[in-house]
């Protein structure tokens, strides 16, 4: 199984989005497991190393993946990622425009 993943830059204090990151842009990442829990402890994995807002481009895997690790939090998949902790669960969704906000005020 595999399946790609569009890293987006990631957010800094600079609001006019002059860092290095934001300038080169979106990220692709392939990942591939053997099977679907293999699949998604790899996506899991990549989302913490490039440590920025995810998007996994098949929808089907995607839910699945979310849904897998709101069960391992026992929580519910939010809309958005809109707090620290959600995104620290390593959830391949949007960023909201409220906590990209707050990331540029505090990161």
């Amino acid at each position: 199984m595999k399946v790609t993943i569009k890293f987006m830059p990631v957010i800094y204090k600079d609001t006019a989005l002059n860092n290095a990151s934001q300038c080169i842009g979106c990220t692709d990442c392939l990942v591939c497991g053997n099977t679907e829990e293999e699949l998604f402890e790899n996506i899991r994995e990549k989302i913490w190393a490039m440590s920025s807002e995810a998007d996994i481009l098949d929808e089907g895997i995607a839910k699945r993946y979310n849904q897998w690790i709101a069960d391992q939090w026992k929580s519910k998949v939010p809309k958005a990622i809109d707090t620290v902790g959600q995104r620290d669960m390593r959830l391949a969704l949007p960023y909201s425009a409220k906590f990209k906000q707050w990331l540029r005020e505090n990161n």
